[in-house]
């Protein structure tokens, strides 16, 4: 990571958890989405064909009302009225029944709307059969009829009924146990989903430090050798970011230190040459003089001597002068 520059590190340390965490969130609301259109969908078409099931059974049971009154009652015009009842409530049932197979049953209760025709068909006989006996006016016949063919192809086509309305509750159930499963998939993949991006954020948190923290660590420990007066130990130069860039600076300060240094050292050595030239010198020049001196003094002491020599020949010369003169 060092190849990329502090600011761009950061803005990743922040931005790809950020990412995950709405990733995480787009995903959770979406599967959420997904299994509330699921569930509503199964509810409805569970609450449809169950309301069918019962205006069915009831349209069942309103059929077998309608006929018991057709053959108790001897008024003609009545029992018309009956029998325009008794085909409207065959024709809801039937409009009932053809939408419950279009609606892509399940298949038990697909088997049980396949057992309907035989019950259905026994109905129909039987009650072919009172009405016939009705508008004969031979009202014990039709009693006659209802009671032996009518209400037990009745019964049992109520029983039919009453299993597929048990049959479509358990598929109702089924459904509804698979939404709550694929919602505590939905939820166990949210929860691993949330814990890579926990995960994922540590790591890149922790990437991101150590990669600008063992620079700047680097860059102190050098800076300490440096104000101690070692410069033996060369900076370790990694990184293309202001961190390195800060250690390619002290690797420089610490190379033009050195090389100061050198400079100092090699001119400390220069000028303790020639001090000792010059001490050298000095000490001949020392042994000559005072050599000059002594000659001098012996010089002098020579010139006294004439002089005194000098002074006695003048004296004599005087003396010699003045008995001359005498």
């Amino acid at each position: 990571m060092s190849q990329f520059r502090v600011g761009t590190r950061l803005f990743a340390g922040f931005s790809v958890p950020i990412v995950f965490l709405v990733v995480l969130a787009l995903i959770g609301l979406a599967r959420m989405s997904q299994l509330n259109g699921k569930l509503e969908t199964v509810l409805d078409i569970s609450t449809q064909r169950l309301e069918r099931l019962y205006a069915m059974r009831d349209g069942v049971r309103f059929q077998g009302l309608a006929l018991r009154d057709i053959a108790l009652q001897p008024d003609i015009s009545f029992i018309k009225t009956e029998l325009k009842q008794y085909r409207q409530a065959q024709k809801k049932y039937a409009e009932a029944l053809e939408a419950i197979k279009a609606s892509s049953p399940g298949e038990q209760l697909a088997k049980g709307l396949a057992n309907l025709p035989a019950a259905e068909q026994k109905i129909q006989a039987a009650a072919e059969v009172v009405t016939e006996h009705a508008l004969s006016e031979n009202g014990q016949a039709a009693a006659d009829a209802i009671r032996d063919r009518l209400r037990p192809a009745q019964i049992a086509l109520v029983a039919e009924l009453e299993n597929l309305i048990v049959a479509q509750q358990e598929e109702a159930r089924v459904a509804v146990g698979e939404a709550a499963s694929a919602y505590e998939n939905a939820r166990f993949l949210m929860i691993v989903l949330a814990a890579l991006a926990i995960f994922s954020a540590a790591l890149i948190a922790v990437l991101t430090t150590r990669s600008i923290t063992l620079p700047l660590a680097n860059a102190v420990r050098a800076a300490r050798r440096i104000t101690q007066h070692d410069l033996s130990v060369p900076v370790e130069l990694r990184g293309d970011d202001e961190t390195g860039e800060l250690l390619r600076a002290l690797a420089e300060m610490q190379d033009n230190l050195t090389q100061l240094l050198r400079s100092v050292r090699d001119s400390a050595g220069q000028v303790g040459r020639a001090s000792t030239q010059l001490n050298e010198a000095a000490s001949h020049a020392s042994s000559s003089t005072a050599g000059q001196l002594e000659r001098l003094v012996s010089s002098g002491a020579s010139m006294q001597q004439m002089a005194v020599v000098i002074n006695a020949v003048a004296d004599s010369a005087n003396r010699v002068a003045s008995a001359a003169g005498e």
